[in-house]
């Protein structure tokens, strides 16, 4: 199952080395597509991609290649 992750760098609240670059890390390790997006300066919230057509494109690509 692809994963998409748009994580903020300056996040406080879930710290991204802990958690985001660690699932990203294993998950790909694992053979598991996953497509990161790091956003350098941005917090926990809000956040996301603008536009949302590169994230768009990975995840009909995802559902597509899947069947």
């Amino acid at each position: 199952m692809p994963i998409a992750l748009v994580l903020g760098m300056a996040d406080r609240v879930v710290p991204v080395a802990e958690n985001g670059e660690v699932l990203a890390t294993n998950y790909e390790k694992l053979g598991g597509p996953v497509k990161v997006w790091r956003k350098p300066g941005q917090g926990h919230h809000p956040h996301g991609l603008h536009p949302p057509d590169e994230l768009a494109a990975y995840l009909l690509n995802a559902v597509a290649t899947s069947k």
